[in-house]
């Protein structure tokens, strides 16, 4: 199977873009209710710090394989 090529992304690299995004979001949830366990008990989640992360681990994912040259990936049988 081909990589998209540089300077390219297609819809594969969009699919895993939202999947790392959607992971990346879990991380300030995580850590909001490791905090709040810690300390007063109630649990809030501020959803600008969750929205920023995976916005930022999307993106980051997708400028990655903008930028990276093309390659031909073939599967271990």
């Amino acid at each position: 199977m081909e990589t998209s090529k540089q300077f390219a992304l297609n819809l594969i690299d969009w699919g895993k873009g939202v999947v790392v995004a959607a992971g990346a979001a879990v991380v300030p949830i995580i850590y909001s209710a490791a905090v709040a366990a810690g300390t007063s008990g109630h649990f809030s989640v501020n959803w600008n710090m969750v929205g920023m992360a995976a916005l930022a681990a999307g993106l980051s994912y997708l400028n990655k394989n903008f930028f990276t040259k093309g390659a031909i990936v073939t599967p271990n049988e």
